[in-house]
């Protein structure tokens, strides 16, 4: 699942206690000045999550290196590697391994 307005991965929305947020990815492009990219403002999106801001910093904790890249995630379908930490990237769930039988 990625933002419909800019793209990127919802967890990247930071909210700004407003009632709006912040996408991480729009801010570091747009200071980088990269132009590459369809949407070039900083996208303000407000995303709902399962989970709590607490919960969902508890799960990005993670070493990328618990798992093989490529092991598939049963919850949101994404490798371990587009999680961040355990957190999926829809954020609205943690990571849970396939286990091949």
């Amino acid at each position: 699942m990625s933002c419909l307005t800019c793209g990127h991965a919802p967890i990247l929305h930071v909210p700004d206690g407003l009632g709006s947020a912040t996408c991480l990815a729009c801010t570091m492009l747009r200071s980088s000045g990269n132009q590459d990219t369809p949407y070039t403002g900083i996208c303000t999106i407000l995303f709902k999550f399962k989970l709590s801001r607490s919960e969902m910093e508890q799960a990005m904790v993670a070493s990328k290196d618990s798992y093989p890249q490529r092991t598939p995630c049963i919850e949101c379908g994404c490798d371990w590697l587009q999680h961040k930490g355990y957190l999926c990237p829809d954020g609205n769930s943690t990571f849970v391994p396939l286990v091949n039988s």
